[in-house]
């Protein structure tokens, strides 16, 4: 839950809203102060992670009294094991309070191809993501493969609609 009161999800700040990216390591929750849509800790040029807001989308709702916005970042964390990752999180307004109520990550280490990572249609309430999809034979290779997954949102949360696999660039 987030200190502050709302009364419209319209009204909420998500490029300078101090927002929980998972737990870390002992469980609590991992809470990163954005400015400006971004964040960033570390090197200037060696190793550093970051965040970036890539996109917000305000959701329509099953139940009167409640809002609700997905919010879609691109994390970077570059040093000896780089990665990117993107997140999308659903935020709830309630009772002019605001709450994360999901988070779904994957894995952009496949090479390619990259489709846009902010993928929500509005029209269909739809949201689709292209993660990595690990194969036996890429043992310490970037993934042969790519998992297209389609979310659709029911008025209250995202469920997993669909579900493709399909070769990467690296894979071909």
């Amino acid at each position: 839950m987030y200190p502050n009161s709302y009364q419209s999800i319209h009204d909420v700040d998500f490029e300078n809203l101090k927002t929980a990216f998972g737990n870390d390591e002992n469980g609590k929750p991992w809470l990163i102060q954005l400015r400006n849509g971004g964040w960033r800790e570390g090197g200037r040029f060696v190793s550093y992670n970051s965040i970036c807001l890539k996109g917000v989308h305000i959701l329509g709702s099953a139940e009167p009294g409640r809002e609700y916005a997905l919010t879609v970042f691109f994390e970077e964390d570059m040093g000896a094991n780089s990665s990117s990752s993107g997140i999308a999180e659903v935020f709830e307004l309630a009772e002019k309070r605001l709450r994360a109520t999901q988070l779904v990550d994957w894995d952009l280490n496949y090479g390619g191809p990259w489709g846009p990572l902010d993928d929500f249609d509005e029209k269909d309430s739809t949201l689709t993501i292209h993660s990595s999809h690990y194969q036996a034979v890429d043992f310490r290779k970037r993934p042969s493969a790519i998992d297209v997954v389609t979310f659709h949102w029911d008025g209250r949360a995202f469920a997993q609609a669909a579900i493709r696999t399909e070769l990467s660039d690296y894979g071909r």
